[in-house]
C-alpha cells in the first residue's frame, strides 16, 4: 500500500480532552493506530482507558509527557515508534494560557516567567514534536503536520493574553518554515485556528 494512503500512526500532543482526543477517535475510527500525551495524569489515565476500551489497547497508548522536557519528549516519541510505529501524522494541540483574577493576563501584568513557560510549551513544545517525526516522514516520503493555532493568534484577542496570542501567531511562521523545507519531500503543514470550544 502506498505511504499516504495509510493506515498510519499519528501522535497528538495535548490529546487526552477537547479537540484532541476529539482528533484521536476520528484517526482511530479511520483506522490509524494513535499516540496521546499531554501533562495531566488525571486526564491520560482516562483518556487512555477510554481509548482501549473503543479500539482495543493494541492500536493507542496514552503517557504523560511535558512539553518543557526535552528529554521526556524525546522517550516519549521513541516509545512510540517502538511500540507502534513510526508517526506519518502530528497534531500538536497542547497549549496552556494563563489567565488572572480578572481573566487574560496583559502586557503589563505579565511575568517573565508566565510569558517564558508559555512559549515554551505552546511553541518549543511543537517545534521539538516536528523535529521528532520529521526524519521519519522524510525517510518514507510521506508526512502531514497539524498545528493547531487559535483565533487569537490572527485577530484581536477577546479572551487570551498576551502570551498566548504570541505564542500562537508564532505556529503560523513555524508552519511556513516546514513547508519551505520539508514539502519537497512530500510532507504538508498546516495550521488550523479555532475560536472557543465548549468542553463537555
Amino acid at each position: 500500500m502506498s505511504a499516504d494512503r495509510g493506515p498510519h500512526v499519528a501522535v497528538i500532543s495535548g490529546g487526552t480532552t477537547g479537540i484532541g482526543l476529539a482528533t484521536a477517535f476520528r484517526l482511530l475510527r479511520a483506522g490509524h493506530r494513535v499516540a496521546v500525551f499531554s501533562h495531566g495524569e488525571a486526564s491520560v489515565m482516562a483518556a487512555g482507558a477510554a481509548l482501549a476500551e473503543a479500539f482495543g489497547p493494541k492500536r493507542s497508548l496514552a503517557r504523560r509527557v511535558d512539553l518543557r522536557e526535552p528529554s521526556a519528549i524525546s522517550s516519549f516519541f521513541g516509545e512510540v515508534a517502538r511500540d507502534l510505529g513510526a508517526p506519518a501524522i502530528l497534531v500538536c494541540n497542547a497549549g496552556i494560557s494563563p489567565k488572572g483574577p480578572d481573566g487574560p493576563l496583559n502586557v503589563s501584568d505579565l511575568t517573565l516567567e508566565e510569558w517564558n513557560d508559555v512559549l515554551a510549551v505552546n511553541v518549543t513544545g511543537t517545534m521539538l514534536c516536528c523535529r521528532a517525526v520529521l526524519p521519519g516522514m522524510k525517510k518514507s516520503g510521506f508526512g502531514r503536520i497539524i498545528l493547531i493555532g487559535s483565533l487569537a493568534g490572527r485577530t484581536r484577542p477577546r479572551i487570551a493574553g498576551a502570551s498566548y496570542a504570541a505564542s500562537k501567531a508564532a505556529l503560523s511562521g513555524l508552519s511556513r518554515v516546514l513547508v519551505s523545507e520539508y514539502g519537497p519531500y512530500g510532507i504538508t503543514s498546516n495550521v488550523v485556528a479555532p475560536g472557543r470550544i465548549l468542553r463537555g
